[in-house]
């Protein structure tokens, strides 16, 4: 599809996937169910890389951006086990690659500086980081996104 046949789509779908409890795990202490997650964020973040490569622009800025940033963070914070090793974690960070190139050509820095705040903004509301243990997912995407994001980033 193209980017003008996909654009009315894509906000709905990027929200169906903005936070991909089937195949994110809630706690990162279910390893069984880790290895069924393991191929479906695979898949999510092939599918991912197509839409960036045929909406472009369309789905890597604003509200669309939000969205796929989300989920290809919460992809790359799913920690890793010897059993499964970093390839969907790998994937995701290769797709926030491309999105940010989709986005003028920027660097992932800059996506970061654009998205990091909000998505930073939905996981702390209400104070919900007192409730988080150091297997919940919740956790995890902090930790993944203080690391990606680098800390002048996450000082602002």
């Amino acid at each position: 599809a193209t980017a003008e046949q996909l654009r009315p789509h894509l906000s709905a779908l990027l929200a169906t996937v903005a936070r991909p409890v089937f195949c994110v795990p809630g706690r990162a202490s279910d390893d069984d169910a880790g290895a069924s997650f393991a191929a479906t964020q695979l898949r999510l973040c092939s599918f991912l890389g197509q839409l960036i490569s045929s909406a472009g622009a369309a789905c890597a800025s604003g509200d669309n951006g939000l969205l796929l940033y989300s989920a290809l963070m919460r992809v790359a914070s799913v920690p890793s086990s010897a059993q499964h090793g970093f390839a969907s974690q790998r994937r995701a960070i290769e797709c926030l690659s491309a999105m940010a190139a989709a986005v003028d050509g920027g660097s992932a820095e800059a996506l970061h500086a654009v998205f990091l705040p909000p998505l930073l903004a939905q996981i702390t509301a209400g104070e919900a980081y007192k409730s988080w243990k150091v297997d919940s997912a919740e956790w995890h995407l902090f930790q993944a996104l203080c690391r990606q994001a680098g800390g002048a980033t996450c000082a602002r």
